[in-house]
């Protein structure tokens, strides 16, 4: 189940309100736990997208992204082998 950043930032402002109208210093404490541990849900939820991305999006370099051309070059051997094949004798 994901949860939308907005409706975090929801809650995160009901809970402020309920805080301000709070003049109970045990349930104003509450209510600002309560939006420290939604700040955090936001934070990690963010870290962990950020950790998931980096983790699957590698780079591929221009050397695996490639083939290498083919050389039009024979090989040219000291024992008179006429052709490219190792079973050319």
């Amino acid at each position: 189940m994901q949860i939308s950043h907005y409706q975090l930032l929801k809650k995160i402002e009901e809970e402020t309100k309920k805080a301000r109208q709070e003049e109970n210093s045990d349930a104003l404490y509450q209510h600002l736990y309560t939006i420290k541990t939604l700040c955090e849900v936001v934070l990690d939820s963010q870290l962990n997208h950020a950790a998931f991305l980096e983790e699957n999006s590698t780079p591929v370099s221009p050397a695996e992204g490639r083939a290498l051309p083919l050389q039009g070059n024979k090989l040219e051997t000291d024992d008179g082998a006429n052709g490219d094949s190792i079973f050319d004798f």
